[in-house]
């Protein structure tokens, strides 16, 4: 719909960069509707082993966005646990992505243990807003999470 509004815009219009991440961000949005398949990442977990989001095919994925600085993902976090404790007997993996940056590594692995979380599958580049994950999944805010299926298909966004 923004994008029938776009197309019909002169070629000066459409070049203007807030155009430019509307449209990036409509794409996005586009690719990860339900249904449509995740795109694949990695990143390093706590022990420095490399994790993709591709290794929990055949299960269903909470991916779960966040960093230890937010206050509002800290305060989901129990949510995040208690969905977890229900659905883990299932096949359910939440996949915890944390978008700290790298002078926080001890942030945190200090948030993990606080909040009880260390059953998740955690994650980081700890290059912020800039890790390839939330560049792919077009993560302008968090907490932000998307579920995704056994066959690697979304599910659902923002639960």
């Amino acid at each position: 719909m923004v994008m029938d509004l776009v197309k019909p815009m002169p070629a000066a219009f459409k070049q203007l960069p807030s155009i430019n991440v509307l449209s990036k961000s409509l794409e996005t949005a586009k690719k990860t509707l339900p249904g449509k398949p995740a795109m694949d990442f990695a990143a390093l977990d706590t022990a420095g082993k490399e994790v993709r989001l591709s290794d929990f095919k055949g299960k269903t994925v909470f991916l779960d966005f966040w960093a230890s600085w937010c206050v509002p993902c800290r305060k989901e976090n129990p949510n995040v646990k208690k969905l977890y404790q229900q659905y883990k007997d299932k096949g359910l993996v939440v996949l915890s992505v944390s978008l700290d940056n790298p002078d926080k590594r001890g942030a945190w692995l200090k948030a993990i243990s606080d909040d009880g979380i260390g059953g998740f599958v955690h994650i980081s580049e700890l290059k912020g807003f800039a890790s390839q994950s939330a560049l792919l999944y077009d993560v302008k805010a968090i907490p932000t999470n998307f579920i995704i299926d056994p066959q690697g298909k979304f599910l659902a966004r923002n639960l």
